[in-house]
C-alpha cells in the first residue's frame, strides 16, 4: 500500500479554510451597533471632511460586508481603516483619539 503525503500547497489551502471558518464562527452574530458607534466617534472628531468621509466609508463598508456575512472583506475594511488612522496619528488625529479608534475597531 502506497502512502500519500499532502503537498505544502494543499496543507496551506486547508489551513486557510480552517482559519476562515474560525473567523466566520467568531464573527457570527456581531451586531451593527459597534460599527455605528465607530462612525459616530469619527464624526465627533471634527476632521477635515475628506478625511472623515474616507474613514466613515471604510467602516460602513465593513458593516455592509459583515451584514452580508462576508467576514474576511469586513476584516480587511477595518484593517484599512486602522492603517489610515495610524497614518493620520499625531497630525490630523491625536494619539489618544487614534488609540481609541483603533481599539474600538477591534470590538
Amino acid at each position: 500500500m502506497k502512502t500519500q503525503t499532502a503537498s505544502p500547497i494543499r496543507i496551506m489551502a486547508l489551513a486557510v479554510c480552517l482559519a476562515a471558518c474560525s473567523v466566520n464562527h467568531l464573527w457570527a452574530g456581531i451586531q451593527p451597533q459597534p460599527f455605528h458607534d465607530l462612525v459616530d466617534q469619527v464624526r465627533e472628531l471634527g476632521l477635515d471632511p475628506r478625511i472623515e468621509s474616507s474613514l466613515v466609508t471604510k467602516v460602513e463598508s465593513a458593516l455592509e460586508n459583515n451584514l452580508a456575512d462576508d467576514i474576511l472583506p469586513a476584516i480587511n475594511d477595518l484593517e484599512t481603516f486602522n492603517r489610515e488612522v495610524g497614518s493620520l496619528r499625531g497630525e490630523d488625529i491625536s494619539d489618544r483619539d487614534a488609540d481609541s479608534l483603533i481599539a474600538d475597531s477591534h470590538r
